[in-house]
């Protein structure tokens, strides 16, 4: 409701004012890329005892997480839908968080679905359709938590076994499903909102990205939302779009653009910048 999103945008705003240092040992854990290891000091500088010590990161941790589902879950099924995702793709999602990708992905239908949802004898076909292969790559165990209940219970029937989850690092879990060895790679789209800020060395990252993606259509996809970022935090350590693009063409991606997309007129925290680049046709 607009009541529940102003609200959203209030308690939003005061907590990047008055707590965000309080919570970026929580945030780099919920936030962070898949692998990355933390960088900021992992404990709160408050002034009480270690049992109120240990309440405290608990609230701060199920309060980030429920205030990057409320920032980002639109934001994340703009850009799923923007993916144009067919029925024979493989996608990864790279910090796959609580799961509002995966379920975009399974939510979105084959223009010819409502054609041949039904054979003569009644029974469906291609209903649900979503990607071949969804493989999500999450750090965060609280996240994996919400991700495999999502996977388990809210996707329509028969798409949990198109789904893998992995906690860890993504260019481990990409390096251990798609083999160096690998003459035909399988990935059509690797996806990841707010997650670019915390890669490094973003080129080995982005270098393994490459590797994986099927030449001439595979594409790389980063959602960001670089107006919100810290400027002053070890964590965030890709900040500068246009650095970003091109380091992304110094890997080898072609038609690297950017775009601004507006999710919500009336809600600017849901709009991202999208950075999006493709893998040639010709690899040599």
């Amino acid at each position: 409701s607009t009541s529940t999103s102003t609200t959203t945008m209030k308690i939003w705003k005061q907590f990047e004012t008055t707590l965000r240092q309080k919570i970026l040992s929580s945030l780099e854990t919920s936030m962070r890329a898949p692998g990355v290891a933390a960088t900021g000091n992992n404990s709160y500088n408050w002034p009480l005892s270690s049992s109120y010590l240990s309440l405290s990161s608990f609230v701060a941790s199920w309060l980030t997480r429920r205030l990057m589902r409320q920032a980002n879950t639109h934001s994340t099924e703009v850009a799923i839908q923007r993916l144009n995702l067919q029925p024979s793709d493989v996608v990864v999602e790279l910090g796959a968080a609580h799961g509002a990708g995966v379920q975009q992905m399974f939510a979105n239908r084959n223009k010819n679905d409502d054609k041949t949802s039904t054979n003569k004898g009644g029974s469906s076909r291609h209903n649900n359709s979503g990607p071949s292969r969804a493989v999500l790559v999450e750090i965060s165990p609280d996240f994996r938590t919400d991700l495999t209940r999502v996977v388990e219970r809210e996707l329509p029937p028969g798409c949990a076994q198109r789904v893998e989850i992995h906690g860890e690092d993504c260019r481990r879990v990409l390096q251990s499903l798609f083999d160096e060895d690998d003459d035909d790679p399988l990935v059509d789209a690797i996806f990841g909102m707010n997650v670019v800020y915390f890669l490094s060395p973003l080129p080995a990252y982005l270098h393994e990205c490459y590797r994986v993606l099927k030449p001439g259509t595979g594409r790389l996809v980063w959602g960001c939302k670089f107006q919100r970022l810290p400027k002053d935090s070890e964590v965030f350590v890709n900040i500068d779009p246009d650095r970003i693009l091109q380091q992304m063409e110094e890997a080898g991606f072609v038609n690297v653009t950017r775009e601004d997309v507006q999710v919500s007129k009336d809600q600017p925290l849901f709009n991202y910048v999208e950075l999006k680049g493709f893998k040639p046709e010709s690899t040599n």
